[in-house]
């Protein structure tokens, strides 16, 4: 296991305990007065505490952030607000220290879900959160040292949408708010090649992408994803929910949120008993399913999407990754896409892997698969003889 350390720029170096351990000695029971937390065992390599930012500043937490230690030694964390055409997203932005980035590697998350943390009463705030990207920017990372990672929240996801409601959520904005990424990381370093990894309904931007035109130097990773909008689109939506689409106008869609957090959409309705827990921790920590409202514009849009030319006419190199037990989007949809999609492309079957590719086995597979597929395209446009 990895422990992770926190974001640079919002930690003074007074502010943090550093201990080192490893199989052959235990970690210590307390650091800095703080009571060690119950997973730190044997075989850990660094652990880090902070004063937590939530409503009791005088009482210590642990965070466990983005980065794994020997990673965050040599590079530096970045929270973002990135402008796009609505107003700021929330990003993140890993890179190496000591040079620039010869590449970077774009997470696209799916839906309802979201990359970062949107929780700004908390140091967690602008971290990714979902294990999936966590476990790639770590392998990712430490396979290639030279390489940036980058993530954001798109348009109506908490953390961004200041300028744009959940309610106003639609996939088209999604891939404008990818490209306004894509302008921003090649702003900083012109002329970077964009690795862009999508899962979910992030991989339907990612293959939208895929019909740009000029985009420049790109390779598109999808993980999950499909061709025929329609059968996706009832991916998404239970009968209800379509139903009230027609009726109302808009539908109450699930979300996973922590029920106690400020930061939260002030629409966001939980269920009174609150027993649909989402992931484990403390009360504070829990995240729970959660409904947010979302307009018709939304399948309006999304059935509009026009992914069979886009992947069919687009020659930016593609791999198509889909775990053989996804019951969100059956294995048939990802193959259905590969055959659809004009060359250069590559498929590889993730045996056992699930929607989210939640075992480390299947996610260290497809980061395997993805860091040999982008040295094939290192620039998304040539093959590297070498």
């Amino acid at each position: 296991m990895q422990l992770v350390l926190p974001h640079r720029s919002r930690v003074a170096p007074q502010s943090f305990f550093l201990a080192a351990s490893c199989p052959e000695t235990a970690a210590p029971a307390e650091a800095g007065g703080l009571p060690r937390p119950s997973w730190l065992a044997f075989g850990f390599t660094a652990m880090t505490w902070r004063p937590g930012h939530s409503e009791c500043r005088a009482r210590l937490r642990w965070d466990e952030l983005s980065v794994p230690c020997h990673v965050y030694r040599r590079t530096r964390e970045e929270v973002l607000q990135v402008p796009n055409s609505l107003g700021f997203l929330l990003a993140w932005l890993c890179w190496p220290r000591a040079v620039e980035p010869s590449c970077c590697f774009l997470y696209l998350h799916g839906f309802p879900d979201q990359s970062l943390d949107h929780r700004k009463e908390l140091s967690s705030y602008g971290q990714l959160r979902p294990t999936l990207p966590r476990r790639l920017a770590a392998q990712l990372l430490d396979a290639r040292p030279e390489a940036a990672f980058a993530a954001f929240n798109f348009s109506g996801t908490p953390g961004s949408d200041a300028s744009c409601p959940f309610r106003d959520k639609t996939v088209t904005q999604e891939l404008s708010d990818t490209l306004a990424m894509i302008s921003y990381l090649r702003e900083r370093w012109p002329g970077l090649p964009i690795h862009v990894i999508g899962i979910s309904t992030g991989a339907i931007v990612a293959s939208l992408l895929r019909g740009v035109g000029a985009i420049g130097d790109i390779t598109i990773t999808t993980i999950a994803g499909l061709k025929n909008v329609q059968r996706g689109f009832c991916f998404d939506f239970d009968t209800v929910q379509q139903q009230a689409f027609d009726s109302d106008g808009e539908c109450w869609k699930e979300f996973w949120l922590p029920r106690e957090s400020l930061s939260n959409p002030p629409e966001a309705k939980f269920n009174v008993l609150g027993s649909n827990s989402g992931s484990e921790g403390s009360d504070s920590e829990r995240w729970e399913k959660a409904h947010l409202p979302l307009a018709a514009a939304y399948r309006e849009d999304f059935l509009k999407l026009d992914l069979s030319t886009a992947i069919s006419a687009g020659t930016a190199p593609l791999l198509v990754l889909h775990g053989d037990r996804d019951r969100s989007v059956p294995l048939e949809n990802g193959q259905e896409l590969f055959e659809a999609a004009a060359h250069p492309k590559e498929l590889l079957v993730l045996k056992g892997g699930d929607h989210l590719l939640r075992s480390s086995k299947t996610a260290s597979k497809a980061g395997r698969a993805i860091l040999d597929f982008t040295s094939k395209y290192p620039r998304g446009d040539t093959v590297d003889e070498h």
